[in-house]
């Protein structure tokens, strides 16, 4: 039965990290499709309202792309939390990075340096 969890929760893992990749792969595409778009009716040297639908569509598409990402690392982090209360090591189940940080208590340890005030060294 253990070995089946394990091997369910590498499965998981090696299909969440292609689609966090493929997700930033998009922005990008989509962020060059805006400069393209930009940069293009620059050089025809056309008024600005010429392809501005088209820009309004792309940067709608940006927020879009970009909520998709909101998503995908908020099930990140749901299925690590998961993967925690299950008692499982994130090595065991096949993840190499590790999460951000945040919103944990600055007293917890999270392998960046502080400066300790001196009268507490």
């Amino acid at each position: 039965m253990l070995n089946n969890q394990i091997e369910a929760g590498r499965q998981i893992s090696k299909q969440l990290h292609p689609s966090e990749d493929a997700i930033d792969g998009s922005i990008i595409q989509n962020a060059k499709l805006i400069i393209a778009i930009v940069e293009g009716r620059k050089k025809m040297g056309v008024a600005a309202e010429v392809g501005h639908e088209a820009v309004l569509s792309a940067t709608a598409g940006m927020a879009s792309l970009t909520q998709a990402r909101d998503h995908t690392i908020a099930c990140h982090r749901q299925l690590a939390s998961l993967r925690d209360n299950l008692g499982f090591s994130p090595q065991a189940m096949g993840c190499t990075t590790g999460l951000c940080t945040t919103g944990k208590s600055s007293d917890e340890p999270n392998g960046r340096l502080r400066v300790v005030p001196a009268e507490v060294a």
